[in-house]
């Protein structure tokens, strides 16, 4: 056993499989997780603490490695998945997460753990820059992004911003954020011209119909049942004034001219 993995079982079980690990940035022990959480971001003694979250462990160690040359980060631990990310929370409260979000099932991972982990800042990394993909991760709760062309110096200006609760991207990125916002507010106009105005529920799932979502999937995506899919759908249709999803959908298309 290597000295960091003996200093590793000192904070948490450390499984030899390779499924998870954590890294030598965990041989410097953390001081009481209150402690770092209520650490001012400015204070150039406490370098951002960042746990690593890549279903390919070659990936992740290899970009522990070259994010803990600077000075200003500091990997606390690397993992194969969010839930494995709990342990690393709690033994070295990090305040960034660095997440890949290839899969939908990484995806709802990400949803799961952004409201389980506020105080965690969640990174997307090697998101592509359409309009369906951004604005399901953003929605998901993630606080940054990294494109799939970003390089190391964008990936640590998206961990500084998150930290600090701010966002950098790409200018394609917020375009299609922008977008969003607005198409959000031209349904929520038509709804109180109408006297209709929909709920903040109501606009996630005629976002999702306009994705061609099922109410299976849209139940599964948002962690509610499909009898309440249901019934918002049908509240959705009476206050648009259509009479089924296509027409629903096609009205969220109309907003956005990239979807076809």
């Amino acid at each position: 056993m290597s000295e960091w993995q003996a200093r590793a079982r000192q904070v948490g079980p450390f499984d030899e499989s390779g499924g998870s690990e954590l890294t030598t940035a965990m041989q410097v022990r953390p001081q009481n997780p209150e402690e770092v959480l209520a650490a001012p971001f400015g204070d150039s003694q406490r370098p951002i603490r960042v746990v690593i979250v890549h279903g390919v462990r070659l990936y992740r160690e290899a970009l522990a490695d070259v994010l803990n040359r600077d000075a200003r980060l500091e990997v606390v631990g690397t993992v194969g998945s969010l839930p494995e990310a709990h342990q690393v929370v709690r033994a070295c409260a990090p305040r960034v997460g660095l997440v890949g979000v290839g899969t939908k099932d990484e995806l709802d991972s990400v949803r799961e753990f952004a409201r389980a982990v506020p105080s965690v800042k969640l990174v997307a990394l090697g998101v592509v820059e359409t309009t369906s993909e951004v604005v399901a991760v953003a929605e998901a709760g993630i606080h940054g992004f990294v494109t799939r062309d970003g390089e190391v110096a964008d990936c640590i200006a998206a961990i500084e911003a998150a930290a600090l609760g701010n966002l950098t991207c790409s200018q394609a990125v917020a375009a299609v954020l922008l977008r969003r916002v607005a198409e959000l507010a031209a349904t929520l106009a038509d709804g109180s011209r109408s006297g209709h105005v929909l709920t903040r529920r109501e606009l996630e799932i005629l976002d999702l119909i306009g994705q061609d979502l099922s109410n299976k999937e849209i139940a599964a995506r948002l962690f509610i049942e499909v009898p309440t899919v249901k019934n918002h759908v049908h509240s959705i249709l009476e206050k648009l004034g259509v009479h089924r999803r296509s027409e629903a959908a096609t009205r969220v298309r109309g907003l956005d001219p990239t979807r076809v």
